[in-house]
C-alpha cells in the first residue's frame, strides 16, 4: 500500500495542504508530486436582534472567499424543542421562551450555540405615556379670542390625543376641541388645557398645560344716534343706542347724561337700545351715553351736542 504524506499550513483562516505520494519503501527512490488546495478553518458568526416579540438571525462567514465557501445554513430551536432551519423571523407567543441558534458553512464549520433570552408578554396594559414635555397653550387669553393647544412630548410613539379646556381647574362643558374661543363666563379666571394620550395596549396618559393669564374683557364701542340734529325747545327727541364687540353681543345696561347729569339707565336688548327725551332750556348741551362695565366686556361711551332753540 502506498504511503501518503499529508502536510498543512495554515495562515490565519487560510492555507492550504501539500499531499506528497511516494511509491515503494525507498523514499529516495519513489515518484512523488505535490497538491495545493485551499482550506477554510474560519468557523461563521451569527447573531440575533429583536423587535417586540420577533427575532431575527443573520450570519456572516469570514472564511468565505469565493463561491465555493459562505454560510450554509442558520438553525435555531425553541426552549428544547427540535433544531430548525431558519428562513424568516421568528414569532415567538406571550409566554417566556429562550431561543438557542447557530449557523454552519459550505465548509463544515459550526458556530458554538447562542441563546436569546424573550420575557413572558405582560398580562395587563402596558404603561401609559407619560409627557417629558408639557401641553402648552398658545394665543391671547381675551374674551373672543382663540387659544391652541400643543399636546406636548410623550414617552411613548404613536400615541392619540383628547382635549379637554378647564377654567380654575374645572373642565368647561364641550370645550374638548384643541382650540378654544374664551368666553364672556371666563373673564376674569385662568384657563389651561388637560391633554390626554391613549394607545391601544396602553394605560391612558394625562398631563395639562400651565395655566394662562386672567382672561381679560373684551373691548366693546358704543354708538349714539338722534333723529334730530337741531330740534326746539321741549320737541321730543328720539335716540338710540347700540353697543358692539368683536367678541360677541354686549349685555348689560347704559347710562345716559344730560348736561353733566345723569338722567336714566337702560337695559340693552340685542346689544341696543332706544329712548326719547324732550329738552326744554335752550342753547348747546352735550347728550352722552356710556356702557357700563359687564362681566365680559369693558366700558365705551359716546356722545353728541345738541342745540336746542
Amino acid at each position: 500500500m502506498d504511503d501518503v504524506l499529508r502536510t498543512c499550513h495554515a495562515a490565519g483562516w487560510r492555507g492550504h495542504c501539500e499531499l506528497t505520494r511516494a511509491t515503494g519503501t525507498d523514499w529516495a527512490q519513489g515518484d512523488s508530486g505535490t497538491v495545493t488546495a485551499k482550506v477554510d478553518l474560519a468557523v461563521p458568526t451569527v447573531d440575533a436582534s429583536r423587535t417586540d416579540r420577533t427575532v431575527t438571525l443573520s450570519a456572516m462567514d469570514p472564511g468565505a472567499s469565493d463561491t465555493a465557501s459562505g454560510v450554509s445554513a442558520i438553525a435555531y430551536r425553541l426552549d428544547d424543542g427540535d433544531w430548525i432551519t431558519y428562513t424568516d423571523p421568528v414569532v415567538v407567543d406571550a409566554e417566556a421562551h429562550v431561543l438557542t441558534y447557530r449557523a454552519a458553512d459550505v465548509a463544515g464549520n459550526v458556530s458554538a450555540d447562542k441563546t436569546i433570552e424573550v420575557e413572558k408578554a405582560p398580562t395587563g396594559p402596558a404603561p401609559a405615556p407619560v409627557a417629558t414635555k408639557a401641553p402648552k397653550v398658545s394665543g391671547t387669553a381675551q374674551v373672543g379670542k382663540t387659544l391652541t393647544a400643543a399636546p406636548g412630548t410623550w414617552t411613548v410613539p404613536g400615541v392619540a390625543f383628547t382635549y379637554q379646556w378647564v377654567r380654575d381647574g374645572a373642565p368647561i362643558a364641550r370645550a374638548t376641541a384643541r382650540t378654544y374661543r374664551a368666553t364672556v363666563a371666563d373673564a376674569g379666571h385662568r384657563l389651561a388645557v388637560k391633554v390626554t394620550a391613549t394607545k391601544t395596549g396602553h394605560t391612558s396618559g394625562v398631563a395639562q398645560s400651565a395655566r394662562t393669564a386672567k382672561v381679560v374683557r373684551a373691548a366693546s364701542k358704543t354708538r349714539l344716534s338722534v333723529s334730530k340734529r337741531t330740534l326746539h325747545s321741549g320737541q321730543k327727541l328720539r335716540v338710540t343706542v347700540k353697543v358692539s364687540s368683536s367678541a360677541g353681543v354686549p349685555t348689560g345696561k347704559v347710562r345716559f347724561t344730560y348736561r353733566g347729569k345723569v338722567v336714566r339707565t337702560l337695559t340693552l336688548k340685542s346689544g341696543a337700545v332706544t329712548t326719547t327725551f324732550r329738552p326744554t332750556r335752550t342753547g348747546k348741551h352735550t347728550l352722552k351715553v356710556s356702557y357700563l362695565t359687564s362681566s365680559g366686556y369693558r366700558s365705551s361711551s359716546d356722545s353728541t351736542k345738541l342745540p336746542v332753540r
